[in-house]
């Protein structure tokens, strides 16, 4: 940090700067496995009834439900961990259809997102001399942000797992329309069948595949305290920087911040008064001091 022409904004004890990647934690921007909660639905989650007046919730457990004379599940275990969500009504009186429904999720920087996740679909049959059938459910998304917040299917799952190879896994490539767009949802919606064990879900996980040199294209500048700041206190955040990270590729150094000061006299802050600290969130603190500079007249 240069010592020159920096100066404090009004009676600033300490500025400071939130880099953030946009792209979240190894470029990943969702992930769940179903294990946080036991066999609850995780936090954030919710259902939503497609046919209000028929209604099934998903639910949190291992494995899917136990067929007839028999003492295991059919699948028997999660994909992955001990827990996933599962999807079971069987009825011949109309179809019970719900989303099991994400938390919002931001792709205002996406390029090329991956959303891959695990699936099982047993099948039943009435007697052996009679067709097999499974459950089936839909992938779907909504951007909440937008004109048009409804429902859109990406991809319809109607094929069938066995004993011995009970799970499948699937990858896609999420539309065009999701790029840019801060507030999306996917829905898995399941769908009741007279026959079959229902839809199991696990190891849901979207990623970005795209190899982005890293950037910043702008810099948010904010005062976080709007209050009086007390003579001779300290660690006050007057200016905050935020400088969003595109990209998942390389690495950026800050080499130098310079500010100017709309005060007319360095006495109202001591020598080394001016601190920058650095934060990945937007949640001050004074945990990393990268340095302290003087105001400097000129």
């Amino acid at each position: 940090m240069k010592k020159h022409n920096i100066k404090n904004i009004l009676l600033i004890a300490s500025l400071f700067f939130c880099i953030t990647n946009a792209l979240g934690q190894a470029n990943i921007y969702f992930q769940e496995d179903f294990e946080k909660n036991g066999s609850s639905i995780p936090d954030g989650w919710s259902q939503e009834y497609a046919t209000p007046e028929m209604r099934q919730d998903w639910v949190v457990q291992t494995g899917g439900p136990t067929p007839p004379r028999s003492s295991e599940n059919a699948p028997n275990n999660a994909y992955s961990g001990d827990y996933n969500a599962l999807f079971f009504k069987r009825t011949n009186q109309g179809s019970y259809q719900t989303y099991l429904i994400t938390p919002e999720i931001d792709f205002e920087f996406a390029q090329k997102p991956l959303l891959s996740f695990a699936y099982s679909q047993f099948q039943s049959r009435l007697s052996t001399s009679t067709p097999a059938d499974n459950f089936e459910f839909s992938l779907c998304y909504r951007l909440n942000d937008s004109e048009n917040p409804n429902w859109r299917v990406i991809k319809t799952f109607n094929g069938y797992t066995e004993k011995l190879n009970p799970w499948r896994t699937d990858s896609i490539y999420l539309p065009d329309t999701i790029k840019g767009a801060r507030q999306v949802q996917f829905g898995f919606l399941g769908k009741s069948k007279t026959l079959g064990y229902g839809t199991c879900v696990d190891a849901i996980k979207i990623e970005e595949t795209a190899i982005i040199q890293k950037y910043i294209d702008n810099v948010y500048a904010s005062q976080p305290n709007q209050n009086i700041v007390p003579t001779g206190s300290t660690d006050n955040p007057i200016l905050r920087l935020r400088m969003p990270v595109q990209g998942n590729d390389g690495e950026l150094k800050l080499e130098s911040i310079s500010v100017i000061s709309l005060q007319q006299t360095e006495s109202v802050v001591p020598a080394n008064g001016v601190k920058l600290y650095a934060t990945t969130d937007e949640s001050f603190n004074t945990t990393n001091l990268l340095c302290t500079a003087s105001i400097v007249n000129g």
